[in-house]
């Protein structure tokens, strides 16, 4: 009887599985972030917990998005800038939130709920390595 082996990488995803979901998570991230530093008028005639609920919903889809973008590209060339050009989306978003929404409050909780996803993820991927 064999027994189940540790640590074991699932199996490599193909080419064209990997281009569509690159697609479709850049979609995402660029839908997301116009949505982030352009909202639409009418959010602001809303409560503030509607307005904090759009910012964490929108920051979770770009977070998640750009993670997927990071984990699909690892290992291809030209990683590091890719890396680099997330880094500097993610944090020109996070100046833009501070920026419209002029609220200190908001804008320390929203950097935390940008990482969320990332953390969540992460810590899924470690589960399933085990």
């Amino acid at each position: 009887m064999s027994q189940p082996t540790a640590n074991v990488d699932p199996e490599p995803i193909k080419n064209d599985t990997r281009d569509a979901l690159l697609i479709v998570a850049s979609l995402i991230a660029s839908v997301t972030f116009q949505a982030g530093v352009n909202p639409p008028d009418r959010i602001w005639d809303g409560r503030e917990g509607f307005i904090m609920m759009f910012f964490v919903c929108n920051t979770w889809a770009l977070s998640a998005s750009a993670y997927l973008i990071l984990t699909l590209t690892k290992g291809i060339s030209h990683n590091s800038e890719i890396r680099i050009a997330i880094g500097a989306m993610m944090s020109s978003y996070e100046f833009a939130i501070f920026a419209i929404t002029d609220k200190a409050t908001l804008y320390r909780y929203h950097l935390v709920v940008a990482w969320v996803p990332i953390g969540v993820i992460w810590l899924i991927e470690q589960v399933r390595k085990r």
